[in-house]
This record gives structure tokens, C-alpha cells and sequence, in this order.
């Protein structure tokens, strides 16, 4: 039995593999602009949020600003993301 690969072979599969790693890149940074996106989203609502107790209910509470709100949203998403292991088999 031959080890060998025919060269076309060897191109069709090196073809294949550089195609697979630029889905996988692009994936990534199409998660990474969602995730961006959606924080400036969740720090929308939770300024609304703030705003809409802070009126109703506890006049007390001090009102956010959109800034503040989205980086304390941002602080969350990253510290409650679950990390992801690299073990394939999970």
C-alpha cells in the first residue's frame, strides 16, 4: 500500500483547507460584530430600564447614562460568558 497522494489530490485538499479556515475567521468576526452590537443594545435597555424605575417606582435611584450602560453591560457580558473549552469531545 502507497503513502503517496497525487498532486491534484494534495491541491484539492489544501484548497479545501484554506477555504475551511476563512469560513472559520469570518465566523469569527461575524460573532465578534453581533456581540458588539448587542451590547450597545443591552446598554439601550438598560438605561431605559433605569429610567423607567427610577420614574415609576424608587425616585431615589440616580439615572444612567448611555455610556455608563453599556459599559457596565459590556463588564457583564464578559464576565458571565461561559468559556468555551477546546476539548472537542464535550
Amino acid at each position: 500500500m502507497s503513502t503517496t497522494v497525487h498532486p491534484a489530490v494534495a491541491q484539492r485538499i489544501i484548497a479545501a483547507d484554506r477555504r475551511n479556515r476563512r469560513r472559520k475567521t469570518t465566523d469569527a468576526l461575524t460573532r465578534l460584530a453581533i456581540e458588539i452590537a448587542a451590547v450597545f443594545i443591552r446598554g439601550l435597555w438598560l438605561m431605559l430600564a433605569v429610567g423607567i424605575i427610577h420614574h415609576q417606582w424608587i425616585h431615589t435611584l440616580p439615572t444612567v447614562g448611555y455610556g455608563t450602560a453599556v459599559a457596565v453591560t459590556a463588564l457583564l457580558s464578559a464576565a458571565l460568558v461561559p468559556v468555551r473549552s477546546r476539548n472537542k469531545t464535550n
